[in-house]
């Protein structure tokens, strides 16, 4: 996923989905600000930090906490295609 972030052109890559042992706050943010959707559950007692730089992070928390899960990456990914415009 690093590779993802370093590269100048991330190509026709849309998304990584991956499990939370690949999570953290900024790999996630810094895919999501290269317009690659990041699809990793974060875990399980994260919260929500309410900066700019954890835009990505927050809108997750939130959604796991308003459904009371992340098992269901498929039904994530779809939330995210719905939410990632409004960021």
């Amino acid at each position: 996923m690093d590779s993802m972030i370093n590269k100048e052109d991330s190509g026709t890559t849309e998304k990584i989905i991956a499990e939370g042992a690949y999570y953290s706050i900024e790999r996630s943010q810094k895919l999501y600000d290269k317009g690659i959707i990041p699809v990793i559950p974060p875990p399980s007692h994260s919260v929500v930090h309410g900066k700019e730089s954890t835009k990505w992070h927050d809108k997750i928390v939130n959604y796991v906490k308003e459904k009371g899960t992340y098992n269901a990456p498929i039904k994530l990914d779809q939330k995210i295609k719905e939410t990632s415009s409004k960021l």
